[in-house]
This record gives C-alpha cells, structure tokens and sequence, in this order.
C-alpha cells in the first residue's frame, strides 16, 4: 500500500507536462536496455562480442550479464578482473554460455517496438494514470487499461 501512496503523491505532485517528460525518458531508457540486452545475447549465439564493444563500455556489459542471467534469458560462466575504480579495461572473459528458452523468446519478440511506439501516447498515458490514482480499485483500472497494463507493478509482498 505504501507504494501506490507514493505513486499517488508521484502522480499528484508533477504536472501533466513533468509526467509526460519523465515517461519520455522512461521510455527512451527502457528502449536503449532492451537493444543493448538483444545486442548481448546476438552477441552470444554469434560468439563474437565486436558488436558490443562497439557499444557499450565493459562496465554497462557486467550489469546487463547481471540482468539476463537475474532474469534467467542466459546461463554465464565467466570472469573479469577488477582492480581499482579506475580501472578502464575490466578484461570480459566467457567460458562457457547458453541462453534459455526464455531468452530466446526475448530476443525474438519485437517489443523495442511496442515500447519505442509508446512514446506516442503519453498524453493518454498521463491522462490515465491521473485517472487511476484516483480510483478506489485502482489495481483494476490499471490492469485493464489497455495502455497501462503490465505497465506498472505494484509489489506487495
């Protein structure tokens, strides 16, 4: 419940303009991780790891490895050494891989489209979560709007 008491006050507190700015950039972040995950397992079922060092720094690739793996889209075996903040090279080495059946379907899936598109209904998007805020089955709302849905997770455990 204190989660969606700091949404509601997220939502209340900004206009619809500061909303809008901060989905764009939402948006925009989730787009980029998702190509550079897609990027990382193309780069495994490829075994050639070029492509992304052309993009992202050796630090950006440990946290993503942290996150297929968190997320079970790949199994990592590997090793990198870090000596000092400073440090530039961190020396990214795989022993072994396999990437999951869910990690497939991950890849696969075309949705840096469905999020990229999104872009375009922040005004509905702002225009619902004022809405849904002020919803007695709140949780209702969001899970049957079809803007919203499984867009925001409310974790009550």
């Amino acid at each position: 419940m204190d989660d969606f008491k700091r949404f509601k006050s997220f939502i209340d507190d900004n206009n619809n303009f500061k909303l809008e700015d901060r989905l764009r950039d939402f948006i925009h972040m989730s787009t980029l991780g998702i190509i550079d995950l897609k990027i990382i397992i193309n780069a495994l079922q490829t075994q050639s790891f070029d492509s992304v060092y052309a993009f992202m720094k050796e630090e950006d690739l440990l946290r993503h490895f942290a996150y297929l793996t968190n997320a079970d889209y790949v199994r990592l075996d590997y090793s990198y050494s870090d000596v000092s903040p400073f440090q530039i090279s961190h020396n990214v080495q795989i022993h072994a891989h396999s990437i999951t059946e869910f990690g497939h379907r991950f890849f696969e899936k075309r949705n840096i489209f469905r999020v990229k598109e999104s872009e375009y209904m922040l005004s509905e998007f702002v225009k619902d979560l004022k809405v849904g805020v002020k919803q007695n089955d709140y949780m209702s709302y969001f899970n049957s709007n079809c803007y919203l849905k499984d867009f925001i997770v409310f974790d009550f455990s």
